[in-house]
């Protein structure tokens, strides 16, 4: 995720990740339209910003994935929109994901922008783009004192890699 904080008088963008991802893709190359994108797993737990205390934060008050119940962050797929009628080796292709993303105890729909490429015979890589105003889901930004100010909108990317598995 990427969104706008002011801390100590300086605006800058907070950048948290994580490679802790997991999902199901599954290509049809000849029939598009039959493709699916499994239920995606984001480990909240694993996000970093590169600062502790916020890091710290973000575990315990924010999206309080110390808790069990808020661990994962998940997307589940409802509608793949604007594949074309036939994936190519080596071709970029962008379509958007529809779909449900659940933050804490609440689910909203959102769609992704996606910009992907069948890499090769057994891979497919490509990112995944969306904005959400995170108050939307019930997040609660603590107050402190040398944090002025947080943007309401966060940016989420997902970059993927998926590898063929064995069938």
């Amino acid at each position: 995720f990427v969104l706008e904080e002011e801390r100590g008088g300086t605006r800058a963008d907070v950048v948290g990740t994580t490679n802790q991802v997991a999902g199901d893709i599954i290509v049809d190359r000849t029939n598009p339209a039959a493709s699916q994108v499994g239920t995606l797993r984001i480990s909240a737990r694993a996000l970093a910003t590169g600062d502790d205390l916020r890091d710290r934060a973000l575990r315990a008050q924010i999206l309080r994935s110390s808790q069990d119940d808020y661990e994962f962050i998940e997307f589940i797929s409802t509608a793949l929109n604007g594949l074309p009628n036939a994936i190519y080796l080596g071709q970029t292709y962008t379509f958007e994901i529809v779909g449900n993303l659940t933050l804490l105890d609440t689910t909203r729909e959102v769609t992704f922008q996606v910009q992907a490429q069948l890499a090769s015979d057994n891979q497919l890589t490509g990112t995944a783009t969306t904005t959400i105003t995170w108050f939307d889901w019930g997040i609660n930004v603590p107050s402190v004192p040398e944090v002025t100010d947080v943007s309401p909108d966060a940016t989420l990317t997902i970059d993927f890699t998926a590898n063929r598995v064995p069938a």
